[in-house]
């Protein structure tokens, strides 16, 4: 069928999104999924992002389109895209929008189409390849693995230093001699240099949503595709959800991802099975102890008797200690119970006996 006849829709990046990288590219995911299940035609445009400086466009037939649109994109929330979508399509041929989409999209696995589609969009320009290279050879470090650190846009974005103390300590716990740190915090970067002989770049990552420096942003989507290139990736956030930065990473390149606050959860020796105290709640307490509702399910439903998207809605009958039905998998079912029909830890184990970003990796005991 020829282009023109196509419904497409045009998921459009600006310098007006307040977005990092992980929301533009899960955005970007999005909408290719959107498009794949439906027969649509989907296109990415970057070139008014500040981000194209440093990655290889192509033009397309409406790129007058978006250039005339540009100020005027709408940005769609989560919670609100395919419904959206859905009826805005009923009557128009071609669509310019953004949305981020929602961190559900990686409970399904990802599409050849999808995978070439995301790693043909981050693919650097001869600029930025030649600085990737002569970045990738300071580290001196062969076959490295990626100790993250997602400490919050306090320090991104507001540059606010805290008590590193705890947090060296996990570094401590988790780094091996290969290990290079990646974080969002400078501050703790060169606290790190004083503390702990582990490799980092000592270059000030910015958040693409508030800082549009090219010269920063460069640094910030260097250390995203350093990620691409690890064995494994051990990540730790200040917030109760992982780094959509490490979770692209493990869903499109496949790198291995553990999540350094699932372990802790589990070494703390939390009660899962305890039921939300809001009477009129069927679910148990989050477990993201980290996250202070430990007497909740979510901060929602502590507040306002609903529940907010870092609910995990687990029902009380789950059984915690059901394993997962890979024979060479040692961990329990996705606490999930809608994720891989009930019968996996993961899909990416239940496909390819490997582990995806969403697996909880909590052993049987």
């Amino acid at each position: 069928m020829e282009s023109s006849l196509l419904k497409t829709i045009i998921l459009v990046w600006t310098n007006k999104l307040s977005c990092g990288i992980g929301d533009l590219i899960r955005g970007s995911i999005g909408a290719i999924q959107y498009c794949e299940k439906r027969g649509y035609r989907c296109i990415i445009d970057i070139t008014h992002h500040t981000i194209s400086g440093l990655l290889k466009t192509v033009p397309h037939e409406y790129s007058d389109l978006v250039q005339e649109n540009k100020n005027n994109i709408k940005f769609i929330p989560a919670t609100s895209i395919y419904e959206y979508l859905d009826n805005t399509l009923k009557n128009e041929q071609v669509l310019l929008f953004f949305s981020n989409f929602g961190i559900d999209l990686f409970n399904e696995k990802p599409s050849i189409h999808t995978i070439s589609s995301i790693k043909t969009l981050l693919t650097p320009n001869d600029m930025f390849s030649k600085y990737i290279d002569t970045k990738i050879n300071e580290l001196k470090i062969s076959n490295f693995n990626i100790l993250h650190f997602r400490l919050g846009d306090d320090e991104i974005i507001h540059q606010k230093a805290s008590d590193y103390t705890k947090h060296i300590n996990r570094l401590n716990d988790y780094k091996d001699s290969n290990s290079i740190l990646i974080s969002d915090s400078l501050h703790f970067k060169n606290y790190v240099k004083q503390h702990s002989p582990i490799f980092t770049f000592n270059d000030h990552i910015v958040h693409t949503g508030v800082n549009k420096d090219i010269n920063k942003i460069k640094y910030t989507l260097f250390e995203f595709l350093l990620l691409t290139k690890a064995s494994i990736i051990k990540s730790y956030s200040v917030y109760n959800w992982t780094s959509g930065f490490v979770m692209i990473a493990n869903y499109i390149y496949e790198i291995p991802l553990v999540s350094i606050n699932l372990l802790e959860i589990k070494d703390s020796g939390h009660n899962f099975d305890q039921k939300c105290m809001n009477k009129s709640c069927s679910f148990l307490r989050n477990r993201y102890i980290h996250n202070n509702i430990i007497t909740h399910c979510c901060g929602q439903c502590k507040l306002n008797n609903v529940h907010g998207p870092d609910c995990e809605k687990i029902l009380m009958d789950y059984n915690f200690n059901k394993k997962c039905t890979n024979p060479l998998c040692k961990f329990r079912l996705h606490s999930n119970i809608n994720n891989n029909g009930g019968t996996h830890c993961c899909f990416a184990c239940k496909d390819k006996n490997v582990h995806g970003p969403l697996c909880e990796k909590i052993l049987i005991v």
